[in-house]
């Protein structure tokens, strides 16, 4: 039974590998927009509310 569940942990850790390696290379082939730096979001808005706009919240 340990060895199952070692071998279904090794599994989800590739598959989650997997889809993080897919994700960063569809982001450099789709680069978005110019990006607000950190500083001016801090002037006006905080962190949560500028990390909110960049995903759509």
């Amino acid at each position: 039974m340990m060895n199952n569940m070692s071998e279904l942990i090794d599994k989800l850790k590739k598959g989650a590998v997997d889809r993080c390696r897919e994700r960063i290379i569809e982001a450099q082939q789709n680069p978005k927009e110019k990006s607000v730096t950190t500083n001016n979001c801090r002037q006006n808005h905080g962190l949560t509310s500028h990390s909110k706009k960049m995903r759509g919240l």
